[in-house]
């Protein structure tokens, strides 16, 4: 399995999908550290990230980001919001987490996909997963026989140490 990795410990940002493949980060530091401080204002829903670096702050609008790292995950950036990258393989799948919106509601998370890193980000169901490919016929098939709901799309298979999904898609 294609894990979405991080240089341990380093955070930073990526500016650009090969900066990701390659593992490139810029105002790279270690996690724990003060000197660089990443700021995604994503309760804001602000079109920028905001990037302490040694005493001087810059502005990054995200649309020119790839994404960034805080040291133990990944994310990329789409439409202004940062969603977890947590599996390449293939595709990409992503998580993110939603805020609950009646009181006392639990935090919710919502899993997404992409064809490529450049590709849009798009909800992880059945039928958006056939949308996606429709020349995979096989693949097409199997997803209505191996998974009865969207649910079921992130069984896990320990044995194969990765999801079931992706190691149906990479079969075919």
């Amino acid at each position: 399995m294609t894990q979405a990795f991080t240089n341990p410990d380093t955070k930073g940002i990526y500016r650009t999908q090969a900066d990701f493949d390659q593992h490139h980060l810029e105002f790279s530091a270690p996690a724990s550290s003060r000197k660089v401080i990443i700021r995604t204002h994503e309760f804001l829903g602000a079109p920028h990230v905001t990037i302490d670096s040694g005493g001087q702050k810059y502005y990054i609008l995200k649309v020119e980001l790839f994404g960034y790292s805080d040291g133990k995950k990944n994310f990329r950036f789409f439409e202004d919001q940062a969603y977890e990258i947590i599996d390449t393989a293939g595709f990409y799948l992503y998580a993110k987490s939603a805020l609950p919106k009646e009181k006392g509601s639990i935090v919710k998370t919502e899993y997404f996909f992409s064809t490529s890193g450049s590709d849009a980000i798009q909800p992880l169901t059945i039928e958006n997963l056939k949308a996606a490919y429709p020349a995979k016929t096989a693949f097409r098939y199997a997803l209505d026989v191996q998974f009865g709901r969207d649910s079921h799309l992130l069984d896990y298979d320990n044995q194969l140490k990765t999801y079931k999904l992706k190691a149906i898609f990479q079969g075919f």
